[in-house]
């Protein structure tokens, strides 16, 4: 390849710029041995004199930061680095090892890297990679000593604003000592990660490391060892990302492949081509400012689209684990002590929670789901994707992240949703931001009273249920939660309050949750962006006693020589209390046996389980003739003492998917359903429960009775088991001292009729839905013989009247009122019959 910089230079020759670009007249990519050789000249000796010059630097700084944190800290600091210092070891700066991941069980899986390792030589990488990389990482590199005072001062000043005074302004020589040097140290001491010691070693090592090598050679091993997201080292990414040896790289593609290393899982164009994007055009305008590139060639490159660019088989280079390390990298990017090394060429040993037979099943599971109830057959389209976390640990076994994931396919995208997500969770997400903390914080039972009516935000405007039709009004929670009413989840969020929620759902690490989401509408799912690994692990909050893990993939990671650098540990927090968690599971499992989720159901197997849907927008329903009854994502998100999962289905797309006549369709709702059931029958134990916490008992209560009352004996109405805190049970109904009043009865002999009048009963104190539990007054009719025999001849009728022409034979008749739900009745009421004269047969 070659480049066009002698052009530019003879344009721009009175550009201050030219000072920041390699040393070396002929730009040409025939001419690099020479540059090589020129730069080799240029190498200098540690002399006592260069290494005063180096401290008098390092102590330049160290008095910039003493004078703005305090006196004698850079004396001290200072004095602590150097007699600490890190041995360079040249062998393992220029032959980096690759870093394994083990499952489970401690077995080698794969490579982090995914990838055999491709290293380059410097003569191979085009101009124009390297100066992309000096643009965007370190634009005074060819000219500056392994360290940039000038660019160190301005992060001091900067960061010492923002509270972090050491991070930032680190050449590129200083990142390739990070990743190969200063690591080992990080491993020994987490402390180090962030310290003011820890920079100016960096510096010194960088200063030494370029009296040992050369600018090439420094260039050459730092693109060797750096991570590009999924693949380590230049040349192995230009293959992988561009199917492409790194001599054949052009403009668009450096700068694309520069933009990754600052952060690989965020900047990864197969992962997040939007923000890959972002990057590349930041990377283009560094070019452009350093006098590399001109303005017009900066827009053509832009101009690309990098889903044009990228390799369109890619996805023959990915392996069975590709979902489940995306989340492994980003948790990498959150331990302290690997902050700042990005690499996958340090020979980590990374142990994992993976089960390899999970991870297998879960992609054959999405591959072929169109073996799954409903799936639409022949639309690549059409997605889905799940996360499975183990209930009582947070330990992530296996993430679906995405049906046939071919990373350039923009209909999947390079998009791991399992992970990261991004999705309306609609009304699956109803017992963590609504009910969780009601139930509580107010002691709610099971079969709490739930009105569903007329209901309102607290700034105005009306919300309907599902079904905008009437309401039901007062209803238990479980009923509530069992058919997703959006009155009563309004109620609930509005009984706790914004405030209360916001702090609850941030301590859950919703990533894309903040004080703006807090908002009613989002009672009801509303526009949240939530991932299926996110949902899976709030939901284990109510499996685990109301304790909230935060899910992992990773448990422990050591070293080349396998010393422990960073070990898992455990982070429970309890959130809830166990009582309010073994409410919401009952409810739930509720849920799961008679309500929206019963299609998930499992026999045999507790299950506790929520569905959500997401719609389209009115005016998106009129524009593509979308029906109401069909949606825009179905969520099906549950649990079991083992495991959470949550499943989602939908287009990655939708509204392109719309605008080309495919949308949701109401029986997609199945496919999430389905993904769950057909893994947990095969992954899940039967015969287990959830254990109820001490703060809980069980009752049979009168069903629809508010409070909840206990039946008395004899009570025939119907009942249900339901759930309480210990110091809310129910109420006793044997304690209003209910009774009923015999009937007052007399006789109609001309139409032969025994005829009374309805008592009034006695209710006490008892509330309208006892009365109405008990039933109406019916009878019990009896008639007498001579004998003193009774027969009953009449059962819980409603008429007050008796005919008793049939039985003229018979003494008396006798009445009985009582509750058509209860046994509780009234004393006998006599009526006697009138005496019928004996017929004489004549001789």
């Amino acid at each position: 390849m070659t480049t066009r910089r002698s052009q530019r230079r003879s344009n721009n020759t009175t550009s201050n710029t030219t000072t920041n670009r390699r040393k070396y007249q002929n730009p040409d990519h025939s001419n690099k041995q020479d540059k090589k050789k020129a730069d080799k000249g240029n190498k200098k000796k540690m002399t006592p004199k260069r290494f005063g010059w180096i401290v008098l630097n390092v102590i330049f700084v160290l008095f910039l930061v003493g004078t703005l944190a305090g006196g004698a800290i850079g004396t001290f600091v200072l004095g602590s680095a150097l007699s600490d210092l890190p041995e360079l070891n040249l062998d393992t700066i220029r032959s980096p090892q690759r870093t394994m991941v083990y499952d489970k069980d401690g077995n080698p899986v794969e490579y982090l890297s995914e990838d055999e390792y491709k290293a380059v030589k410097y003569e191979d990488i085009p101009d124009v990679v390297i100066d992309a990389f000096v643009a965007v990482e370190d634009a005074r590199f060819f000219s500056h000593r392994g360290y940039d005072p000038k660019r160190m001062v301005g992060a001091v000043i900067g960061n010492f604003t923002s509270g972090d005074i050491v991070s930032g302004a680190s050449t590129i020589t200083q990142q390739l000592i990070q990743n190969t040097v200063i690591v080992e140290r990080l491993y020994q001491d987490p402390t180090y990660t962030n310290s003011i010691k820890r920079k100016v070693q960096e510096i010194i090592l960088a200063a030494e490391l370029e009296t040992k090598m050369s600018k090439e050679e420094i260039m050459e091993s730092y693109l060797n060892t750096i991570s590009f997201g999924r693949y380590s080292g230049i040349g192995t990414a230009a293959k992988r990302y561009f199917n492409k040896d790194i001599s054949e790289i052009t403009l668009a593609e450096a700068v694309i492949l520069a933009g990754i290393p600052q952060n690989p899982a965020e900047n990864n164009p197969y992962e997040n081509i939007e923000s890959a994007n972002v990057r590349r055009n930041t990377v283009l305008d560094l070019m452009v400012r350093h006098g590399f590139i001109s303005d017009q060639e900066a827009n053509a490159a832009r101009g690309i689209p990098i889903s044009d660019l990228l390799a369109k088989d890619a996805s023959e280079f990915l392996n069975t684990y590709y979902a489940y390390f995306t989340g492994v990298r980003q948790e990498l990017s959150t331990i302290p002590a690997l902050e700042g090394i990005t690499d996958y060429n340090s020979g980590y040993k990374i142990y994992t929670n993976l089960d390899v037979d999970m991870q297998k099943y879960a992609n054959d599971l999405l591959d072929n789901a169109e073996d799954l109830s409903y799936f639409p057959e022949n639309d690549p389209d059409y997605n889905a994707a799940f996360a499975v976390v183990q209930t009582t640990t947070g330990k992530v076994p296996a993430i679906g992240g995405g049906r046939n994931i071919n990373y350039t396919n923009e209909g999947t995208g390079g998009f791991n949703i399992g992970v990261n997500g991004g999705i309306e969770p609609g009304s699956s997400i109803k017992p963590v931001i609504d009910y969780a903390l009601a139930v509580d914080q107010n002691h709610w039972s099971t079969a709490e009273e739930q009105k569903d009516q007329a209901t309102t935000y607290t700034g105005g405007g009306s919300i309907y249920n599902y079904n905008q039709g009437g309401y039901s009004g007062s209803v238990t929670l479980k009923y509530a939660i069992a058919q997703s009413l959006n009155t009563t989840a309004l109620q609930a969020y509005q009984s706790v309050g914004s405030e209360k929620i916001t702090e609850y759902m941030k301590t859950l690490n919703f990533r894309y949750f903040d004080s703006y989401d807090a908002v009613e509408p989002n009672a009801l799912g509303g526009s949240m962006q939530i991932s299926p690994l996110e949902l899976a692990g709030a939901y284990t909050v109510f499996g685990n006693d109301g304790k909230f893990i935060q899910p992992y993939f990773i448990t422990k990671i050591t070293d080349v020589n396998d010393n422990v650098i960073y070990e898992h540990q455990d982070n429970a927090q309890q959130v809830i209390s166990p009582e309010a968690a073994y409410i919401m599971t009952k409810t739930l499992e509720y849920t799961a046996q008679t309500g929206t989720a019963a299609r998930g159901n499992i026999g045999g197997m507790a299950v506790a389980a929520k569905t959500g849907t997401s719609s389209y927008s009115p005016e998106e329903r009129e524009e593509f003739g979308i029906s109401l009854y069909d949606e825009k994502d179905h969520w099906y998100v549950g649990y079991t003492p083992e495991y959470s999962l949550a499943a989602w289905s939908g287009y990655t797309k939708p509204y392109e998917a719309a605008a080309n006549g495919k949308f949701g369709k109401n029986e997609y709702k199945y496919v999430s359903a389905d993904i769950f059931q057909k893994f947990l029958t095969k992954y899940g134990t039967y015969g287990t429960s959830f254990n109820a916490p001490s703060g809980v008992v069980s009752a049979t209560v009168m069903a629809g009775v508010f409070p909840a009352q206990v039946p008395p004996n004899g009570y025939n109405g119907e009942t249900s088991t339901d759930y309480f805190f210990s110091d809310r049970k129910p109420v006793d109904i044997g304690s209003y001292n209910i009774s009923i009043p015999a009937v007052n009865a007399s006789i109609n002999e001309s139409s032969q009729t025994v005829i009374w009048s309805a008592p009034t009963p006695a209710y006490g104190e008892a509330p309208d839905s006892v009365k109405k539990a008990f039933g109406n007054i019916v009878y019990d009719v009896y008639v007498i013989d001579k004998s003193g025999k009774s027969t009953q001849v009449a059962n819980g009728v409603s008429s007050t009247s008796f005919n008793y022409s049939a039985y003229k034979t018979y003494s008396s008749v006798e009445v009985v009122a009582r509750f058509s739900n209860y046994s509780i009745s009234s004393k006998a009421t006599r009526v006697n019959l009138p005496a019928i004269e004996e017929e004489t047969s004549e001789n």
